[in-house]
């Protein structure tokens, strides 16, 4: 579990660092899936509006029962292995809503506690150098027979930098 005031400190950091989140919950039957940015963090609420500007929602961090849950996308469940001192592993933060009542089945009288939750999972911006991305792509360059340097030749040779223009 994690204190409401660092939860408070992450959330403003992602907002500090314009970072994109995958927002995934499921509350009273509605589920929700997107991706975000957080718009504002004040003293009890956390406002994330979508990547498209076309849906805002806010979230009270002061409800009583609210717990939350700090991961590192190295922990979270599907996620490819890296190392905790990776600067570029994606933070994690699940936050369970206050436990309701609900029927424990059609028809049923019988009430069965339930927990919704929300995760919050920072997708890692990816930065390049220059010197990586040509690394990275001159095998693939080499490959297409495309010099790296600007110059476009077909198989045969033949300039073909004008193509398509």
């Amino acid at each position: 579990m994690v204190s409401k005031k660092d939860v408070i400190a992450l959330l403003r950091q992602l907002e500090r660092e314009g970072s994109t989140v995958v927002c995934v919950g499921e509350f009273c039957g509605w589920k929700l899936r997107l991706k975000a940015r957080i718009s504002s963090v004040c003293k009890d609420v956390v406002y994330l509006s979508s990547l498209d500007g076309m849906a805002d929602f806010s979230l009270r961090l002061d409800l009583d029962d609210l717990f939350f849950k700090y991961g590192e996308s190295s922990e979270t469940k599907g996620s490819k292995s890296q190392s905790s001192d990776n600067p570029q592993a994606g933070k994690s933060l699940w936050v369970y809503l206050p436990v309701r009542m609900v029927p424990s089945g059609w028809g049923d009288q019988e009430l069965v506690p339930r927990r919704d939750s929300l995760l919050l999972w920072e997708i890692p911006e990816i930065h390049e150098t220059a010197a990586q991305a040509t690394a990275t792509l001159k095998p693939e360059a080499e490959r297409l027979n495309i010099a790296l340097n600007g110059e476009r030749s077909g198989r045969d040779g033949s300039d073909i930098s004008q193509c398509g223009r």
